[in-house]
């Protein structure tokens, strides 16, 4: 570590209010972390090379690049080791539930509540309507209602 790598890391450590050695330790709380970023931030200003840094203060030279902020979430993630995919089995209502868009915290809290009295139940929708020409129908065409 050259003299002026030290100067820097001292200077940092009085700043936050640690002792130089503690800048350089694997400490994970947050105060130790912020010297870290700012000594390494300083060092590459000086113009030292990641690997460098990350010998000064003990960690690997792809922490101090996320330190400098090279690693950004802009990124593609990694490809993972390829695992079996999940496969829930849904019947019934579960599934109609799923179908249809509900969350199953919704569904769920559904089937947990305790149900309505028989007066206070919704009446059944009316059926849907539509007009529906066939093809190629002119604007004389008498339209004729289709139920789904």
């Amino acid at each position: 570590m050259t003299p002026r790598m030290r100067e820097i890391i001292r200077q940092v450590a009085a700043e936050h209010g640690l002792h130089p050695v503690e800048v350089a330790t694997r400490k994970t709380k947050s105060r130790y972390v912020l010297a870290r970023v700012d000594a390494a931030r300083r060092l590459r200003a000086a113009r030292y090379s990641t690997m460098q840094i990350g010998a000064a203060l003990g960690v690997d030279h792809s922490t101090v690049s996320l330190y400098l902020g090279h690693h950004t979430r802009k990124q593609p993630p990694t490809m993972g080791r390829w695992h079996k995919p999940h496969v829930r089995l849904m019947r019934g209502s579960r599934l109609r539930a799923f179908l249809r868009g509900e969350k199953l915290s919704d569904y769920l809290a559904r089937q947990l509540a305790l149900p309505a009295p028989d007066s206070a139940q919704k009446p059944p929708k009316r059926r849907r309507r539509y007009l529906v020409p066939y093809a190629g129908a002119g604007p004389d065409y008498q339209w004729k209602v289709r139920s789904p």
